[in-house]
């Protein structure tokens, strides 16, 4: 007979702990009365919660006032949630929300290193995708509409960095990332038509996409996509139907981004995907 599996019970003095953390990070100095009080944690606990995390160093104490704050340890777990975790976490469920619309997969990718890296995708759910494990993979910053995306809403200090990393990496999109017109000429191209757009050659099907940029106040740069076969219908067609749902997914994500805090802004390279 199968057993059922019981879901793990809470480990409240961890919960409490957090808690203390929370409150700490939104008021900083702060006294144990105090945060006895909005913790709704009774003051001995909080004084032991306190005397625990100042051991493990996420806590200091202030002795002047016996007030309380995070401590530099707290920094260390910070810098591990880098802002490309934050905008996929964010992505997800709008993406996620486009897929169940349009059936069609999409990726949500973003400008990291002067590359284009996949941050979240909808490959695993979309009955129409030819793949499943999609995120981390790049695509080309020149030839994707990805890419073609983010290159139409660069800054031209930001598009001459991007450019020039291109160049020196000495990859697929070098060639084309040190001619300025051919460039100049892909981002006119995007900008007047009104999205970008790509057609590449894949497992013996032609696959075309079409993205929209995304730019937050938090220095994120990303693009949102959408993929299909075209042999089901053309790129013109494709926009036809789905610009109006890329463009609202876009916005809230946009939206949600730019409510979200700033961090630290990194992430990791992979082998370019052809489309």
């Amino acid at each position: 007979m199968t057993k059922t599996l019981q879901p793990y019970q809470s480990v409240h003095a961890l919960e409490r702990g957090l808690r203390i953390l929370e409150i700490l990070s939104e008021n900083g100095w702060t006294k144990p009365s105090k945060l006895a009080g909005l913790t709704a944690i009774d003051r001995s606990s909080t004084y032991r919660l306190l005397n625990t995390l100042i051991t493990a160093g996420y806590v200091v104490k202030r002795d002047s006032d016996g007030s309380f704050a995070l401590g530099p340890k707290i920094g260390l777990i910070a810098d591990g949630f880098i802002q490309t975790d934050l905008a996929a976490q964010i992505a997800a469920p709008f993406i996620d929300k486009l897929t169940s619309e349009i059936s069609w997969p999409s990726d949500f990718a973003g400008l990291i290193a002067g590359e284009v890296i996949i941050l979240e995708s909808t490959h695993r759910v979309s009955p129409l995708s030819m793949h499943r494990a999609m995120i981390g993979k790049r695509r080309s910053l020149v030839h994707s509409s990805l890419g073609q995306a983010i290159l139409s809403i660069l800054r031209t200090e930001e598009l001459d960095t991007v450019l020039s990393l291109a160049t020196r990496q000495g990859g697929p999109d070098s060639a084309i990332a040190a001619s300025r017109p051919t460039i100049s000429k892909i981002i006119r191209e995007v900008q007047q038509r009104g999205y970008a757009a790509a057609v590449a050659a894949e497992a013996g099907k032609r696959m075309g996409a079409i993205a929209l940029p995304i730019r937050a106040p938090n220095a994120v740069i990303a693009a949102v996509n959408v993929i299909f076969f075209q042999s089901a219908m053309t790129t013109d067609e494709a926009a036809r139907r789905y610009l109006p749902q890329l463009r609202q997914c876009v916005d809230d994500i946009t939206e949600a981004l730019t409510l979200a805090r700033p961090i630290h802004h990194s992430g990791t390279l992979n082998e370019p995907p052809p489309y």
